[in-house]
């Protein structure tokens, strides 16, 4: 377990070392989100509720395997949050919707939270709240999302929970 763990870390470190190569395609980022829920469900089961909520379609130019990693960080932050809150009723949603020109996709939890002073810092290398993290996760994530000509912010709530928003262009 602990090598495991070791050689997790060790991939994180490199993955974010390494500039980011994408290799885009047109894909229905729907399709790819419905295939990381799945995936997440049977990886990290757990005394959570995950809910899904999309439109039909949601075309974008992207690299799957990358924005497949983006959408398990995100996830697995949000399970994580709500473990940690130990609250009855864990939820996470995960919605993907299109406005004007651009994909939106939130992930939403109601884990204890982020607090002010914290959230600026959450995308900076190294920075972590978590006993056992590398601080990278969300670094990577920034960095993926960026390199596809997106955004991602974070909302949140001390006690209520975190929204993480990331917008992808939309392919026409």
């Amino acid at each position: 377990k602990e090598s495991q763990a070791l050689s997790g870390m060790v991939g994180e470190f490199l993955a974010f070392a390494r500039p980011v190569s994408i290799s885009t395609q047109s894909l229905d980022l729907v399709e790819l989100v419905q295939f990381v829920v799945r995936d997440i469900r049977s990886v990290r089961p757990g005394n959570y509720e995950l809910i899904l909520k999309t439109c039909a379609t949601a075309a974008v130019s992207c690299d799957p395997v990358l924005m497949r990693q983006v959408f398990l960080n995100l996830l697995i932050n949000a399970i994580e949050a709500t473990e940690e809150a130990e609250t009855a009723g864990s939820k996470i949603e995960m919605n993907v919707d299109i406005l004007r020109d651009v994909v939106r996709v939130e992930v939403s939890d109601n884990g204890n939270g982020i607090p002010s002073h914290l959230l600026p810092k959450i995308f900076l290398p190294f920075f972590t709240t978590k006993a056992h993290g590398t601080g990278l996760g969300l670094s990577l994530v920034q960095k993926i999302v960026l390199a596809h000509n997106g955004r991602i912010e974070a909302q949140s709530t001390q006690s209520k929970g975190t929204r993480m928003i990331m917008t992808l262009p939309q392919l026409n």
